[in-house]
């Protein structure tokens, strides 16, 4: 017997979209992400406002801007550097190709345009997902997402 789709979603990532995926991969993929920053920024910020035995609130405060800023930007030079190297490595064509796949009661049956054939994946093997307002994020490890 076969089983009935429940759904099908036809979808396709272009530059942008990866674009947008590393951010909410960097910043959303794991929620201690962001206090974490802020708490090794705080530490580091500590260290320099804390002279001569003495804490100085203002120059801790000034250190702490500059060192989040700092933090924020570093992250965010990584993700575009990792961006332009993924699009220019792109060999199979991944930008602008559709992506089917069909939902069934227990599996995800997921057909790529660019790549013959297609991947039967069960909804226990996936290791996660991440969602936001525009994107549906389904990692089958915590590396490789689609």
């Amino acid at each position: 017997m076969e089983e009935k789709i429940l759904f099908t979603v036809k979808t396709k990532m272009n530059k942008e979209d990866y674009r947008k995926f590393l951010y909410l991969a960097t910043f959303k993929k794991s929620p201690i992400i962001i206090p974490m920053m802020l708490l090794i920024a705080a530490i580091g910020a500590g260290i320099i406002a804390f002279e001569n035995g003495v804490f100085n609130i203002t120059a801790f405060l000034i250190a702490w801007v500059f060192m989040i800023l700092f933090v924020f930007v570093t992250i965010c030079f990584k993700v575009e550097h990792k961006n332009k190297k993924r699009i220019k490595t792109d060999k199979i064509g991944t930008f602008n190709t559709y992506q089917t796949l069909s939902f069934y009661e227990d599996y995800v049956i997921v057909v790529n345009d660019s790549i013959e054939g297609k991947g039967k994946i069960r909804y226990d093997q996936f290791y996660g997902l991440l969602e936001s307002k525009e994107y549906l994020i389904f990692y089958y490890d915590a590396n490789m997402a689609s």
